[in-house]
């Protein structure tokens, strides 16, 4: 009896000094609510397609009465709070893309149950203030909490190098006005305007929509590089600007009917509208 009662104490003894030495790693919260969206909304765990690359950023954690709206520069419509959001999370549906594309707002309780999802164009700001600033897509990135896609846009891979496989219709909708220097008389609603136009006909991955302040010439010509090295066949140019026959306003810079040419004629494959 005796010896069994000794064998019991060193057997507790053993587990005590094992317990002890273990370090308790406690798993990030901000992760689990990122693996509870996949799981959610049954997004796969790895992807080759351009279909359903995505990122989950963490956006925010909420407070009553904390007010989120669609970023600049499209300064969306004001929203409440579902009741009993604690988190926010946003969606994004195509990491690759340069501007305006297909991101949703992920509205979650404090167990990390998904109340509501609204469907945007460009990031989030809360209580009117921006929560996504500096290169979001670099991989190193803090708010970067799930990705399904090997490339990502880091200081190592300049966006510029970039192909993105694209439609064979595509469009570049430009505005190329100065805010700083012109008036805007209308020239941002006629890109809007445009914009949505061709969205409608040609899909959310076949347009590339410039504006201040990332609408100068070479902006311009880089996305009819990206376009035709994604596989565009025909690319329609729509710009709005100031100027006149000897050269347009593209954001701090100009650009003259031979600039245009020469671009045209850099991609014989293309045929521009």
């Amino acid at each position: 009896m005796r010896v069994i009662y000794l064998h019991l104490l060193f057997v507790l003894l053993v587990i005590f000094l094992i317990s002890s030495c273990v370090t308790i790693v406690e798993k990030d919260p901000i992760e689990q609510a990122a693996k509870s969206i996949t799981t959610q909304l049954g997004l796969p765990e790895t992807s080759q397609s351009l279909d359903d690359r995505s990122i989950i950023f963490f956006a925010a954690q909420l407070e009553s009465g904390d007010i989120v709206s669609e970023g600049s520069p499209s300064k969306g419509s004001f929203k409440s709070l579902p009741e009993g959001a604690k988190w926010l999370f946003v969606l994004d549906k195509n990491p690759l893309a340069k501007f305006a594309h297909e991101v949703v707002y992920i509205y979650m309780d404090q167990n990390f149950e998904i109340l509501e999802t609204q469907n945007a164009q460009w990031m989030p700001a809360v209580n009117d203030q921006p929560i996504f600033l500096g290169d979001i897509y670099n991989a190193a990135y803090s708010k970067i909490k799930w990705k399904n896609f090997e490339l990502t846009v880091s200081e190592s891979v300049p966006v510029g190098e970039l192909v993105v496989s694209v439609p064979d219709n595509c469009a570049i909708i430009v505005n190329g006005n100065d805010p700083e220097r012109y008036p805007d008389v209308g020239i941002s609603k006629d890109k809007e305007h445009m914009e949505q136009f061709y969205k409608s006909f040609y899909g959310e991955n076949s347009l590339r929509a410039l504006e201040y302040p990332n609408n100068t010439r070479q902006d311009f010509e880089n996305s009819i590089n990206a376009l035709a090295q994604g596989g565009a066949k025909f690319i329609t140019i729509y710009i709005s600007s100031h100027g006149s026959r000897n050269s347009l306003v593209m954001g701090n810079t100009r650009m003259t009917p031979d600039d245009l040419r020469m671009m045209i004629f850099n991609h014989p494959q293309n045929s521009f509208l």
